[in-house]
């Protein structure tokens, strides 16, 4: 296969961690090995350049092999960043005594897949809530907003080897949008520009719903349920009085708000 700049080598990998070491010396009673524990398999990638002798590009350890630890197939990469511009074989080597340690599937060379590529909000990320009105109705889009005049840093949590990234964002000062080639994170500055309600999780992302109640007796057609406004209060005594006057010592109200939120 001819590389080009970029292309990395991606490979579904299953694995038994127990088998890979040597079960011959093991106490089933006490399921315990009898003296030290003996390494019985590795993996190892080898790569062939065209006209060229096979070298091994990776051997995984066993530190390796033992942090994969899937419950089914897996995908992983490794980089051919060396042999860019080349013609090459590619060739997996299992190294053991035990055949069915390791399973491997769907064999690829090329670019990096964008499936892989994630990256981690600021802490202090917040998202659009109510409309300004009596309804109190949710905003019917999922915008994040930020604090201002304070560092924002996004946090790239991707790792595909060989690959290198770029963030592009809107400049803060002259809202043109803008590229930064820091591969771990992106830090930005913004200025003010709105005033809304804030939630700190996007509810549209998270199949919730805001829900709202009426009460004839206070006027109000909007009281949240699980939430609070200034009629939250009366709303609540009302509802646990049925409409009495609170005696002294004897009433209900509103000390706190506990929300449980499942996800969708």
């Amino acid at each position: 296969m001819q590389l080009e700049e970029g292309m990395i080598l991606s490979y579904w990998l299953y694995l038994d961690p127990m088998f890979l070491f040597n079960m011959n010396n093991v106490d089933w009673d006490t399921l315990e090995f009898i003296g030290e524990r003996e390494v019985a398999a590795t993996l190892q990638i080898w790569v062939q350049p065209e006209g060229g002798e096979w070298v091994m590009l990776k051997d995984l350890s066993l530190l390796e092999l033992m942090d994969l630890s899937p419950t089914a197939l897996e995908k992983n990469t490794c980089s051919l960043a060396d042999y860019a511009g080349k013609k090459v074989k590619v060739a997996f080597r299992y190294v053991g005594i035990d055949g069915n340690t390791m399973f491997i599937d769907a064999v690829g060379v090329g670019y990096p897949s964008l499936e892989d590529v994630s990256y981690m909000d600021p802490f202090s990320t917040l998202y659009w809530g109510f409309e300004r009105g009596t309804s109190l109705t949710g905003l019917g889009a999922a915008i994040a907003q930020y604090p201002v005049y304070a560092p924002l840093t996004w946090t790239n949590m991707s790792y595909i080897e060989g690959a290198t990234f770029s963030w592009k964002y809107c400049d803060p000062i002259t809202a043109e949008f803008v590229t930064d080639d820091n591969p771990d994170e992106l830090v930005v500055t913004y200025v003010p520009e709105l005033n809304v309600s804030l939630f700190p999780f996007s509810f549209h992302d998270r199949g919730l719903a805001i829900t709202t109640v009426d009460d004839e007796s206070i006027g109000d057609s909007a009281i949240p349920v699980f939430g609070y406004n200034s009629n939250a209060d009366r709303y609540w005594l009302n509802y646990s009085l049925n409409g009495e006057e609170p005696i002294d010592g004897i009433y209900s109200k509103l000390e706190g708000i506990a929300n449980v939120l499942f996800p969708s």
